[in-house]
């Protein structure tokens, strides 16, 4: 009689089971294999690798290594519809006699015409004016190449952020409690009010450099229940630019959910940037485009250029929205918030499950206090299961600390799946690591 399926039909030597006599199963990924190896391994007993080759072998597949092959094999990307829209910018650099007007086309998830009117242009568009259906002129204060480039990729940003969010800028003070520059946030910097239709609420977001934010972390507690406000951290490029870090912060009662505005923005293609500029520079020609006042409702639609795109089936959508909701239940239950603030470290995990949030919030208490003051974050990805991400602040990596923060992830695990300890200069991989597997600490001697 063949074996069933239960993993504990698997215990003890798992090089001896006929593999003829094992049921093959069906896994749509590589993270779906890893998952099961980690159940195998808690319920049997063996090794990590183990588990993982025998997994690998019972989904039909010679070894684990094969198993990495096939899923690495590239497919189409989905495709969505997106808009082109052209972003001018003039420039004028005194000092070396030369001046000119760069440009470049960006892919937005919505219409530029759709996003914003002529009397929306202010905040981060200030100063900015519509000349078409899907063109926008720039600031034209520009004195260099390389800030024209600057600004207009934070125009492009700007869009982005309003495709995502739904969001408007806004020039009013509505976005302060009481609608007072007075009740500001205590170290805000580079904040922006914004306006959302929906909910007809202000929402203000800031983007200070690092280290700000929580060094006013309690007087910003106490203002936000003062004010009845939520704060939430946002895992994307932002708009600002120059290393800066993104905050939303909106009204508890009757505002927009910012904790699903930073979910949205988490999903998000990653923020554009001057990096690897395409294309040519224009003839510096010195000319600009005449903006108009206001373009026609449909203008976009006879402006814009062909685009291919592949609409999603609704079928292929709906189970695709399944696999991640059951995803999402085999992890475990969610957190309300998709990240806490633990002892200054951030605490996030792609699903904002409960039980890693806390696991990690554990590694935060294991760590010795030199080693916490310099953390950033943690996150964990809950698809690739135990997988964690540990960002050290700028400038405060010290020699040994990638090994002192896994000694305390140990500490309070079982084992994980990978772990990445980084800071903009290093980046320190660890491969899985589970009790009972044969590892030699003195490798790392």
């Amino acid at each position: 009689m063949p074996y069933p399926w239960p993993w504990e039909a698997l215990a003890g030597d798992v090089s001896s089971w006929p593999p003829e006599k094992v049921m093959p199963k069906h896994f749509a990924t590589l993270d779906g294999i890893k998952r099961a190896a980690t159940k195998l391994k808690r319920a049997s007993g063996v090794s990590h690798n183990a588990a993982l080759e025998q997994v690998a072998r019972d989904a039909g597949f010679a070894d684990y290594h094969a198993a990495t092959i096939r899923f690495a094999t590239p497919k189409t990307p989905r495709q969505r519809r997106q808009y082109p829209v052209t972003i001018y910018e003039f420039w004028s650099d005194r000092e070396r006699g030369e001046r000119g007007n760069e440009s470049r086309t960006f892919m937005i998830d919505k219409p530029l015409s759709d996003l914003v009117k002529p009397h929306q242009l202010s905040g981060y568009l200030g100063g900015c004016s519509l000349a078409s259906g899907n063109e926008i002129i720039g600031y034209g204060r520009s004195h260099s190449l390389e800030q024209a480039r600057f600004e207009i990729c934070r125009i492009a940003r700007t869009l982005q952020f309003m495709a995502a969010t739904g969001l408007k800028p806004s020039r009013g003070g509505r976005c302060y409690p009481k609608g007072s520059w007075d009740n500001r946030p205590p170290g805000a910097d580079h904040d922006q009010g914004w306006y959302h239709p929906k909910t007809r609420s202000f929402v203000l977001s800031e983007e200070p450099y690092p280290g700000r934010f929580t060094s006013n972390a309690e007087n910003r507690r106490a203002w936000a229940k003062r004010h009845g406000r939520k704060t939430v951290r946002i895992r994307w490029g932002g708009i600002y630019g120059h290393g800066t870090e993104f905050y939303l912060t909106g009204q508890v009662k009757g505002g927009v959910n910012v904790s699903a505005l930073a979910r949205r923005l988490a999903a998000l293609a990653p923020a554009y940037t001057e990096a690897d500029w395409p294309g040519a520079d224009l003839p510096n020609t010195g000319t600009r485009p005449q903006p108009i006042v206001a373009p026609p409702a449909s203008a976009h639609e006879a402006a814009l250029a062909p685009v291919e795109y592949i609409e999603m089936s609704p079928e292929l959508a709906a189970a695709l929205k399944h696999q991640r909701d059951l995803d999402i239940a085999e992890a475990g239950p969610q957190a309300p918030e998709p990240s806490i603030d633990h002892r200054g470290v951030r605490v996030e995990s792609r699903y904002s499950i409960a039980h890693e949030l806390e696991t990690m919030s554990a590694a935060v208490d294991a760590m010795p206090d030199l080693v916490r003051a310099r953390l950033e974050s943690i996150w964990c990805d809950s698809k690739a299961c135990a997988f964690y991400t540990v960002e050290v602040k700028p400038g405060r990596w010290i020699e040994g600390i990638e090994h002192l923060i896994r000694d305390a992830v140990r500490a309070v695990t079982d084992g994980f799946n990978g772990l990445i300890v980084r800071d903009g200069e290093h980046e320190v991989w660890f491969d899985p690591e589970w009790e009972g597997d044969d590892y030699d600490c003195s490798a790392e001697a």
